[in-house]
């Protein structure tokens, strides 16, 4: 068993659990909820993966920004002009609502990311092994290929490395190749 609370319930549960948070911030968009679905997906990652979700989180901050900054330069839709960029109107409604969705998105990356922590390959077979057996092996086998997939990546880029011919070694050099080709 697990140390969270969701390894002793069912796990319908579980997924009923988040699969409603993920669809409350999909659907609900006042900014009170969305602050709060924020505190609590941060607050839940945090829990979960204890000082990594620092990075979790300090990755999606970027994300969080493009989003929420790009929005008014696609959507001119606002009465509030802030300025004009590339002769188009940067309003503030728009800046608002790229808020809204950067937060949703935000919301919604990090509830996924705790479920599929707290959600293991054995208990959606559990689940959906009865009623649905191809599907829950291939979600299980999908779960399972994705950190394997990382793992092999950054096994491969170690070995680039240390053969001097990975990113870094390119980096070192000014982006010169260090074996094998021209310096």
């Amino acid at each position: 068993m697990g140390k969270d609370a969701f390894s002793k319930c069912h796990p319908a549960a579980g997924l009923l659990f988040f699969a409603g948070a993920v669809c409350f911030a999909a659907l609900l968009w006042h900014p009170v909820y969305l602050a709060a679905g924020v505190f609590a997906s941060a607050a839940c990652s945090l829990l979960i993966h204890g000082k990594k979700a620092f990075k979790r989180v300090a990755a999606i901050i970027p994300l969080f920004i493009f989003i929420a900054l790009f929005n008014p330069v696609v959507n001119i839709r606002g009465n509030t002009v802030l300025f004009l960029l590339f002769g188009r109107p940067y309003t503030l409604e728009a800046l608002l609502f790229g808020t809204a969705a950067a937060s949703a998105f935000v919301v919604m990356v990090l509830w996924l990311g705790c479920c599929k922590d707290m959600i293991s390959g054995d208990r959606i077979m559990a689940l959906f092994g009865n009623a649905m057996p191809s599907t829950a092996l291939l979600l299980v086998m999908v779960f399972r290929l994705i950190p394997g997939l990382a793992r092999k990546a950054r096994q491969a880029a170690g070995a680039q490395d240390g053969i001097g011919r990975g990113a870094r070694s390119s980096e070192k050099a000014g982006g010169k190749w260090i074996s094998g080709g021209a310096v």
